[in-house]
């Protein structure tokens, strides 16, 4: 049983994202140390200090490098004409898994109030490196499919709210 999972896949990895989908399902959505899985998914449910966070924010560490797995997406702008906006991130938010395809759905999660890039050209460098003592998450709703099969290590980063 991996980070107080109540699952048992062959992948630990299965089962410690199964336990941040289920703890994140369990809290209201619309509410706002070392941190391992296990002590994020407490502070989550209210376990340790309750705290009216919504999201465990995760780094995926690849197989085959052994560096911070980059996601890359596109987000609808609003404005006229409608534009495109291409992002990446290292953080995410674990928004399902299947623990029969060892498949999970991330939603890429990027600083409040940034967007990496319009077209071609870089707004902010490295917009996908965060300050987590200064930094606000906020989601993109922008998905990426992740076979976890690739996947070596999750970091669970602190509890938080996502705008």
């Amino acid at each position: 049983m991996s980070c107080g999972s109540e699952f048992e896949t062959e992948s630990f990895i299965t089962d410690t994202l199964l336990a941040i989908v289920e703890a994140q399902d369990r809290v209201d959505s619309g509410v706002g140390g070392p941190v391992g899985c296990n002590r994020a998914i407490q502070e989550l449910i209210g376990g340790i200090n309750p705290s009216g966070f919504n999201t465990i924010p995760v780094i995926l560490t690849l197989k085959s490098t052994g560096l911070p797995f980059m996601g890359y997406g596109a987000i609808r702008e609003n404005v006229s004409p409608s534009t495109s906006a291409f992002i990446y991130s290292a953080v995410f938010r674990v928004e399902e898994v299947d623990p029969d395809t060892g498949a999970a759905s991330l939603e890429l999660l990027t600083r409040a109030n940034v967007i990496p890039y319009i077209g071609d050209t870089p707004i902010t460098p490295n917009a996908a490196l965060f300050d987590l003592n200064n930094e606000v998450l906020t989601g993109t709703d922008s998905f990426i499919n992740v076979d976890l099969s690739s996947i070596l290590a999750v970091t669970c980063l602190p509890p938080t709210t996502i705008l």
